[in-house]
């Protein structure tokens, strides 16, 4: 962005100066950019034009406080960007989110050169704040600024927080097991888990929501007692501080016994 003003230091007769300054203290320069892709504006030319708009002869510019201003020019566009929240929440003994902090608006439109709008991939908040949470609130927050070349379309956005109490529970899911011969047996064929939830989805979590698993790809399948480490692969949305014990199972290879052979 160009400077907001330019100070010029003017010379001449003492009422010709007060006379000037009283008439013409401030002054404006226009100037119109074209298409080229730069514009650049020295000191004397901008002395020369300062001096255009004196309406007494006598009255000189003597110096300027800008030696020139050079103006790199680019094609103006727009593009929406999702709001990004940042914030640090510290929640009361017993609580938590109960879903994540929704956002109005959630996006903002940017306007400004379209070079720089091109590695914009959303705009963040200014940093969102609170302690010991346990009821539900809203809040505005500030976005944050944008450099002089970027213009905004909204400067703040409203943070919905939903809290709800947590509770702990327990429930036993069944061990899956990847890559495994028929003849195969695993211990335990349960596994207990125990996570935190909200009250609001406490009945309605099942053992089913979660997946618990042994691979045995580039496990070596020998006869006789080997162990491998349990794995959780999918958990639902809204289940925090997941246990679950114990932490490997172990297989069994079963040897194939060939039938006695009957005697007549």
């Amino acid at each position: 962005m160009p400077p907001a003003d330019v100070r010029a230091r003017l010379s001449g007769r003492g009422w010709e100066l007060m006379f000037d300054y009283l008439m013409h203290r401030d002054i404006t320069l226009a100037y119109t950019l074209t298409d080229q892709a730069e514009f650049s504006l020295y000191a004397g030319q901008l002395r020369r034009d300062i001096q255009q708009t004196r309406a007494l002869g006598g009255i000189q510019v003597a110096d300027i406080n800008y030696d020139g201003i050079n103006l790199e020019l680019d094609l103006r566009a727009a593009r929406t960007v999702p709001i990004v929240l940042q914030d640090s929440l510290r929640f009361a003994s017993g609580y938590h989110l109960k879903e994540r902090p929704a956002l109005r608006p959630d996006s903002v439109e940017l306007t400004g050169a379209a070079s720089k709008l091109n590695t914009i991939e959303y705009w963040a908040t200014e940093l969102f704040q609170s302690e010991n949470i346990k009821s539900d609130f809203s809040k505005v927050v500030a976005l944050r600024p944008p450099p002089p070349e970027i213009m905004l379309s909204v400067r703040q956005t409203t943070v919905q927080v939903v809290t709800e109490q947590f509770t702990e529970k327990s429930i036993f899911v069944p061990l899956q097991v990847r890559h495994a011969p028929d003849s195969l047996k695993i211990f335990p064929e349960m596994v207990k888990l125990t996570c935190t939830v909200g009250l609001s989805m406490y009945k309605s979590l099942k053992a089913s929501d979660f997946v618990l698993e042994i691979d045995l790809a580039q496990v070596a399948l020998n006869e006789g007692k080997n162990t491998v480490p349990i794995r959780l692969v999918r958990q639902p949305e809204g289940a925090m501080h997941i246990q679950f014990t114990p932490k490997s199972a172990a297989f069994f290879i079963l040897k194939k016994t060939e039938p006695n052979p009957v005697v007549r």
